[in-house]
């Protein structure tokens, strides 16, 4: 609406940048957590394959070539399970920041509708005021017309 304007632009534009930053940020975490649990799969079924070929080959130099693959898959899996932790618990806190930025952003809205609302109702105040007064005066002209 023509005239009306939202002392709190700015701060609401700055907090829909921020809110769509943190969005940004949360869908980057969620690629990571899932990229990390699809690697942590993949390490488990490798161990479970060396560990399944080192029983049935007991022997043989390829079993030998599978257990000692098994100990540096088992240190990764340990590493990548640390990571994927540290991962998730970051993706908590953003979601949290998340949350807390959206509701701030809702609460400016809020603020701007109300703000909205009570422009166009002084507006509409202002213009019956006008209306009244130039039919007051019609009628005050219409009056004295016919009094002459």
């Amino acid at each position: 609406m023509r005239g009306f304007v939202f002392r709190l632009q700015r701060a609401l534009r700055f907090s829909l940048l921020r809110e769509n930053q943190k969005k940004t940020q949360v869908a980057a975490g969620l690629q990571r957590v899932l990229f990390l649990e699809k690697y942590i799969l993949k390490l488990e079924k490798s161990l479970r394959t060396a560990l399944e070929v080192s029983r049935q080959a007991v022997h043989e130099l390829g079993a030998e070539a599978h257990r000692q693959a098994i100990v540096p898959a088992l240190d990764e899996r340990k590493r990548i399970s640390k990571l994927l932790m540290e991962e998730r618990e970051g993706l908590k806190q953003r979601q949290t920041e998340l949350a807390r930025l959206s509701q701030r952003r809702r609460s400016l809205e809020s603020l701007r509708e109300k703000h909205l609302a009570d422009f166009k109702l002084e507006t509409s105040r202002k213009e019956q005021k006008r209306i009244d007064g130039f039919s007051v005066q019609t009628g005050f002209m219409k009056h004295s017309d016919r009094n002459r």
